[in-house]
């Protein structure tokens, strides 16, 4: 990536870990060295829409394309998503307003139980699993129809549980308590004794594991047990067995968030929320797991530094897309790896884990209350452009994902390693740029999704004037 020296207008640097106020407008300026335009809003700024108009009184702009040819190292693992799936029929269920007693009944298998389950991808397809093997957190299931050279050595099965075992306390205390039965809704189950992996050949294609609401429900899709599922096609590939150890932490990640805000609390979530959770938290246990960093969500900013920051990661319609939804994964935990480097560690993740909060609030809550600070969403996505043109950390006051963190919860160490986005394990990852005139109405060959930015970066200080068309676009000039 080329490296850019900073120049800031108008800014009032407050001190280490604080947020940087910089002056936005939308009318003329002089000498402006570079700036963002960002869609704050719902709606994504499509290509050959006008957005706005800007004028020069010089040929000198450039702007950082999207353009980009796959890196086939990274194409595998880029490829595996796991949309988030919770049972939108839980807030028809009825509320109660007792909670379960401590001392509830739990569900319990032993080796050997045998149960039915629906593919929640294929509600036609059923698999009959099997309980083969317990370890201290967790049973492991495998489907009872794999042909013997696709079964699971005691050996395999072992190595599963050793890596959930090893960070499931860890998890907890960062995440927030597994579900113990205390839902505001009936027709829930009773809680489980252990967390059931479930290996499965899933139906959908690049999925490598999910996480199920529905298995909470009383009713007939259920499983009825606390579940991860994971891909038994990937568990066995020698190339991508790591990426199973780093998804049963990502989606244990999902669980925890549904039964903190859904199942106890009725907080409903966006999509880029649960997800940028969960690679937060594989990111935090990613030396506990012992995965490498094309196996860990930091291999999804190859996407991210290529140009697809623009993409964004707020519009729900671009989860359910399997290209689009490759670009979200990578700006959610863009945006996350941010936070948690520049505003507080595990103990801003715990914090938005565990307060009565979802979505942009939880984050903005979370924020404010661990810095003493008061800042908005708004604030949050203009700190969070930086960290492209930031790569090297040249200045340790501004947001930039080459920070260390250590916190301490409990017993536990949480330590997040720097990253700089200079010096990223990618090749080809330079950019294209492409000149711009001096009359500008959209941004060629590329869009503006919701949360996503565009940079502009001018050859030279230059006047601009700029006519806004959109109240959600924020002009953000250095």
């Amino acid at each position: 990536m080329k490296k850019f020296v900073l120049f800031l207008f108008c800014s009032f640097i407050i001190s280490c870990n604080q947020s940087v106020y910089h002056q936005t407008v939308d009318f003329s300026f002089d000498d402006v060295n570079s700036f963002f335009i960002i869609n704050k809003g719902n709606d994504d700024k499509k290509i050959m829409t006008k957005w706005y108009d800007l004028f020069s009184s010089e040929l000198a702009f450039k702007a950082i394309s999207n353009d980009y040819s796959n890196n086939q190292e990274f194409q595998l693992y880029k490829q595996l998503t796991d949309p988030f799936m919770f049972d939108k029929s839980l807030h028809n269920l009825e509320s109660r307003n007792v909670v379960l007693s401590e001392d509830i009944s739990e569900i319990s298998f032993n080796i050997n139980d045998k149960k039915t389950i629906y593919d929640a991808y294929d509600l036609d397809k059923l698999y009959d699993i099997v309980m083969k093997y317990e370890g201290k957190y967790c049973y492991l299931w495998v489907d009872s129809a794999f042909k013997d050279e696709q079964d699971f050595s005691n050996e395999e099965l072992t190595s599963f549980a050793e890596k959930f075992d090893k960070i499931y306390e860890k998890q907890i205390a960062l995440c927030g308590n597994r579900y113990v039965g205390n839902s505001i809704y009936e027709d829930i189950i009773l809680p489980c004794k252990k967390i059931s992996i479930v290996l499965i050949d899933i139906s959908k294609e690049n999925i490598g594991g999910y996480f199920w609401g529905t298995d909470f429900i009383d009713n007939q899709y259920s499983g009825h047990f606390e579940a991860i599922y994971i891909d038994s096609i990937y568990a066995k590939d020698n190339k991508n067995y790591p990426i199973c150890f780093s998804t049963l932490t990502h989606e244990f990640a999902h669980m925890l968030t549904f039964v903190n805000k859904e199942v106890t609390k009725g907080l409903s979530f966006d999509v880029w929320y649960t997800e940028m959770i969960s690679m937060l938290v594989e990111d935090f246990l990613k030396e506990d797991l012992e995965v490498s960093f094309i196996h860990s969500p930091q291999g999804r900013l190859s996407s991210f530094i290529k140009g697809d920051y623009n993409y964004g990661f707020k519009n729900e319609n671009n989860w359910e897309s399997s290209e689009l939804a490759l670009k979200s994964y990578a700006n959610a935990y863009a945006f996350g790896a941010f936070l948690v480097r520049n505003y507080g560690g595990a103990k801003l993740l715990k914090e938005i884990c565990s307060n009565d909060f979802t979505n942009e609030e939880s984050v903005v809550e979370a924020v404010n209350k661990i810095n003493n600070l008061n800042l908005t969403f708004e604030d949050l996505l203009k700190e969070y452009c930086y960290i492209l043109i930031n790569p090297d950390n040249l200045d340790s006051l501004l947001p930039s994902l080459n920070k260390t963190c250590s916190d301490k919860i409990g017993d536990f160490t949480f330590n997040l390693e720097a990253i700089d986005l200079d010096d990223l394990p990618i090749k080809d990852k330079e950019f294209d740029s492409s000149i711009f005139y001096s009359s500008l109405s959209f941004v060629p060959n590329s869009y503006l999704g919701s949360y996503g930015f565009n940079y502009v970066k001018l050859e030279k200080p230059t006047s601009i004037k700029i006519d806004n068309n959109s109240s959600d676009l924020i002009f953000h000039y250095k």
